[in-house]
């Protein structure tokens, strides 16, 4: 039987608020997690992360924490789900306390000021256990803003995922952690973690450890960054105050797109130039004899169909391609996935034409990460197939064309990169296969089938020019150019519809190139924005740049780039 916490449980010393709020709450995001074959490491990675917070709680006499580090101690991937359960009911009202900002704390809602970066010289980024690793991608440019606001800024960053930064740049010192405690003293100061300036945690999930931080006297500021929700606190131990700031809903609900919206509440400078294809180090180029296909079918939640996958990649070419296709198939990080991969490369090899061959990631050294062999083949690809997983996100970072099978829900994870394509899982596989021929023909181009439109090369022409009038406009300040932007925004959307109407009667030539957004809508829904009154005009600027990036991001618009191009060449 539980026991009911005494007063003595709730009045818990300073000194186990800041693990007890750990435990609670990534034992909480643990729980919401699938699961995939492909990823069976992950939960028994996690359980033993968060057994090592057992030390540092046990130093309180209290008997329903007694009996929390009991059950802890007792997990195993078994059994995890059903002691998961008993351990949240004992932790529940003893995390209830812990959440209680202090009262000497001041609250605010204020974004901080462009010079508040240039006081620090040492910072430490560090990166929660609730991240997957596409997630922790997507925050590689944030050094880079970093420097750009203070470029005496020395960056340590702490990942649970070894091989991920080790190319990235603007990066001084990489540590990688397995037990929670580590984090734990990275979060308290404590070696080899002492002498920060500032500490920032970023994660998917909203930490909420703030009110804990907000007790430790070893850190004189501390970010909170939350990828999922949004939201950025910060812990200003010094002054003792908590500055925290919320997504101004529904804009920016794209994860890329909603970091550069919380990096400018913290005063930093996002830039979406260099988002990708400077932020790592390469040490490799494609082949040029060969086009060269990068496929990875896992994701770290659900497992692969063979008899979709295999259907996929045989389907692509129906004739020999002009130049050898070569597809490298990642095998994964099990044996169930290694034999998965075996599988898919036997069965499509056999129903492809000449000129295609297939392949499997091979073995290398074992003291390699494993990110870092997938970075290594992905600098080496021209294009990379894959599900809505860490692949997506990475492989624009190489500047490979990615061809992404995304299941419905994903939609806010989608990469604004100009090669990057959505297909929807659900659809008819044949109008996945139809909506990639499109566009892997300018990549490995098959003789006879490149397309040629005249008609509607001048409309897109007319479409890019009103795309390089309207984007200055939506990326500087107003400044009185109000007018100028409704004048141009008219403009951009005469020449989208002209395009948009003409490319949707194709549409099963396109097949599921155009499934990803309601083209037939309007694109930004305004009317009448010149009777706007000026004290909401700013209103009506937000309104428009987050349609913007929503309308960059879709496939036909980066698909009518790919056309211009190939139009041109």
């Amino acid at each position: 039987m539980l026991q009911q916490p005494t007063r003595v449980d709730l009045a818990l010393s300073a000194d186990v608020r800041l693990p007890l709020s750990l435990l609670t709450r990534y034992l909480f995001f643990l729980t919401r997690r699938p699961i995939s074959q492909s990823n069976a490491h992950y939960l028994q990675q996690r359980l033993d992360g968060l057994k090592s917070l057992a030390e540092p709680l046990d130093t309180v006499d209290s008997p329903a924490l007694k009996e929390a580090i009991a059950l802890l101690r007792a997990m195993n991937p078994r059994t995890f789900y059903q002691l998961a359960e008993r351990l949240q009911l004992v932790l529940f009202p003893l995390a209830s306390a812990m959440a209680e900002i202090p009262a000497d704390v001041v609250v605010s809602d204020s974004p901080l000021p462009r010079q508040f970066w240039s006081g620090f010289r040492r910072i430490l980024l560090l990166f929660g256990p609730a991240i997957g690793i596409g997630d922790e991608v997507i925050f590689f440019p944030l050094p880079r803003w970093i420097k750009a606001a203070n470029s005496h800024a020395d960056i340590t960053v702490l990942s649970a995922y070894q091989g991920l930064w080790e190319q990235v740049g603007d990066v001084d010192q990489i540590f990688h952690y397995t037990e929670y405690v580590t984090l734990l003293r990275a979060l308290r100061g404590q070696a080899p973690f002492e002498g920060f300036d500032i500490v920032i945690l970023a994660d998917f999930e909203r930490p909420d450890l703030s009110p804990a931080v907000c007790c430790e006297p070893n850190i004189p500021y501390y970010v909170e960054l939350s990828s999922g929700t949004q939201s950025s606190f910060l812990v200003d131990n010094r002054r003792r105050w908590l500055h925290r700031a919320r997504r101004a809903l529904p804009y920016f609900a794209n994860y890329y797109f909603g970091l550069d919206n919380l990096a400018r509440w913290l005063g930093l400078s996002p830039t979406t130039a260099g988002r990708f294809s400077t932020v790592m180090h390469r040490t490799g180029e494609p082949p040029e004899h060969e086009v060269r296909v990068y496929v990875n079918p896992f994701t770290s939640k659900y497992d692969p169909s063979e008899a979709y996958w295999s259907r996929l990649l045989s389907s692509l070419f129906s004739k020999p391609p002009a130049r050898p296709v070569r597809f490298v198939i990642d095998p994964g990080p099990n044996p169930a996935t290694a034999r998965f991969a075996s599988g898919l490369a036997r069965s499509t090899a056999a129903r492809t034409p000449p000129g295609i061959d297939f392949d499997i990631v091979r073995p290398q050294d074992d003291r390699v990460p494993s990110l870092q062999k997938v970075f290594a083949q992905m600098e080496r690809a021209h294009v990379v197939i894959c599900s809505d997983s860490f692949a997506a996100h990475a492989a624009p970072l190489f500047n490979c064309t990615t061809l992404v099978v995304a299941g419905a829900g994903l939609e806010n994870w989608r990469v604004p990169h100009r090669s990057s394509y959505y297909f929807d899982a659900d659809a008819p596989i044949a109008e996945v296969i139809a909506g990639m021929r499109q566009v892997l023909k300018g990549i490995a181009v098959q003789e006879g089938e490149r397309d040629h439109h005249p008609s509607l090369t001048g409309a897109v022409e007319q479409f890019q020019a009103a795309v390089r009038a309207l984007q200055p406009l939506l990326d500087g300040e107003l400044d009185g150019n109000f007018d100028t932007l409704c004048e141009t925004y008219d403009t951009f959307v005469k020449a989208n519809q002209a395009v948009v109407d003409h490319l949707l009667g194709r549409s099963p030539e396109l097949g599921a190139l155009l499934r990803d957004f309601p083209y037939e809508k309007p694109v930004f829904g305004i009317d009448n924005v010149r009777s706007i009154p000026e004290e909401l005009r700013q209103d009506v600027v937000l309104h428009l740049r987050d349609r913007w990036e929503q309308w960059q991001n879709t496939n036909l618009y980066k698909y009518l780039s790919l056309m211009l191009a190939e139009a041109r060449s």
